[in-house]
């Protein structure tokens, strides 16, 4: 009772505050690099669907077993497969929306989640976007920006050939990539 009444409730209660709060408005940052990351970000995975995670049907499985030492383990354990929980939940909707190989999702979802993680704990910087763009997509938000500034100008070429070598990064064809970017962005 003890658990599920207090550590069940406030570990739910407060990583979901982290959640909101570090992952969804990024307001931690005046970097406007970091801002667009965090929006596209967010626009990328829809983190209200993501299923809640069932800590009693993690314990009534048998998944976290409580020891007679002081439970840290168990306790890091519960955390591990929360995090698993929610990984899978972000893959599993990359993989619905995109069309996206498992691999591939999982490889944004861990991405997107480590960029999550960081907004919650500092202020992030152009350097934390440009990160957050090259492990996503294979280029740092600088060189997004000047291709679609210089696409607006009508010189295309340069965004066209981001667009297909973030492709092979993502694993989806240049069409592909194209109707990924503008459900994301329109």
């Amino acid at each position: 009772d003890g658990y599920d009444g207090a550590f069940n409730d406030g570990y739910d209660d407060g990583y979901y505050d982290g959640y909101g709060d570090g992952y969804y408005g990024y307001s931690k940052t005046s970097s406007p690099m970091a801002k667009l990351a965090g929006q596209v970000n967010a626009d990328i995975i829809n983190y209200s669907a993501l299923k809640k995670f069932d800590s009693k049907a993690a314990l009534e499985q048998g998944t976290i077993v409580f020891s007679g030492d002081s439970g840290s383990v168990d306790i890091e354990k519960l955390a591990a497969l929360k995090e698993k929980h929610y990984l899978n939940e972000m893959s599993s909707q990359l993989m619905g929306r995109f069309g996206l190989s498992y691999d591939s999702a999982s490889r944004m979802a861990t991405v997107a989640h480590q960029f999550n993680r960081l907004a919650g704990t500092r202020a992030l910087t152009d350097e934390d976007a440009s990160s957050f763009t090259k492990q996503l997509v294979g280029f740092d938000m600088g060189q997004i920006e000047n291709a679609v500034k210089k696409s607006m100008k009508g010189e295309s070429a340069e965004l066209k050939e981001l667009v297909k070598e973030a492709s092979g990064k993502v694993g989806v064809t240049p069409e592909r990539m194209n109707s990924m970017i503008t459900e994301i962005f329109y």
